[in-house]
């Protein structure tokens, strides 16, 4: 809408595969909900992980992030960036640049306070990666975004 942040569009579907006339479009003017899912996750028979956030994205304030349903053990990285690249990575689609990784366990929040010097209206996308250590199947969260304040 032309007022200096930036909007946001996302696709949703329904079900996997998605069902019929299940898929929706939602557009968020000036910045999105705190936490918005971004869909393409990768599934393995340990599951499909689901990245969860909470908190406000403004300098100094708890944030947090959280992976469910997938079964330890596994070895986890979360992907963060400012870009959202859709490349292809292990059959499945890497949304987030990756401009900072860090190991992630299912079950236990990742907490860190907001940080200081990204400007408001920037988005940052993230999201989880998985090795299963029985298995050795690679599955991936859906991805989420965020609008800094």
């Amino acid at each position: 809408d032309s007022d200096g942040y930036l909007d946001l569009a996302v696709s949703h579907s329904h079900g996997i595969p998605p069902e019929p006339g299940g898929t929706r479009l939602t557009i968020f003017l000036n910045r999105s909900p705190t936490w918005s899912t971004l869909g393409h996750s990768l599934p393995s028979s340990d599951g499909i992980p689901l990245l969860a956030g909470a908190g406000e994205p403004i300098p100094d304030q708890l944030v947090s992030v959280t992976v469910s349903l997938v079964t330890p053990p596994v070895l986890g990285l979360l992907f963060t960036g400012f870009n959202a690249d859709f490349a292809a990575f292990q059959g499945g689609v890497l949304l987030p640049s990756s401009d900072v990784v860090v190991p992630i366990r299912p079950g236990l929040p990742l907490e860190q306070r907001w940080p200081q010097g990204i400007l408001p209206g920037t988005p940052v996308y993230l999201q989880a990666w998985f090795q299963s250590l029985l298995a050795g199947e690679v599955s991936a969260s859906n991805a989420l975004v965020t609008i800094a304040h």
